[in-house]
């Protein structure tokens, strides 16, 4: 669509843009005037670690990382319900209650 306007706009004469640019200017004024202290500072994008360093390896889960480790282990002094903020038991340990 962009594609499509820009050569639209690019094809127009200067007699047929002049109208949206007088549009644009009387906007961006009042902008300027309600807003006189903006400045505009975009923020840079952050590239995905694979693409700015190679040799980045994924750490893995804690699964992955501690294997056959319980939670516990994993994550010392951390109680269930820090672990599983909300939920119950039975969520925490499907079919515990059942083999009771």
């Amino acid at each position: 669509l962009s594609k499509l306007l820009g050569e639209k706009w690019r094809s127009m004469s200067c007699e047929e843009q002049e109208p949206f640019k007088l549009i644009s200017n009387q906007l961006k004024r009042e902008h300027k005037e309600r807003y006189p202290h903006y400045k505009y500072q975009p923020k840079r994008r952050l590239t995905a670690p694979e693409k700015a360093d190679e040799s980045y390896q994924d750490p893995g889960t804690a699964d992955q990382l501690y294997p056959g480790a319980s939670e516990s282990q994993m994550y010392p002094g951390a109680s269930e319900s820090q672990m599983y903020p909300g939920a119950s038991e039975s969520q925490m340990y499907p079919g515990a209650s059942e083999s009771q």
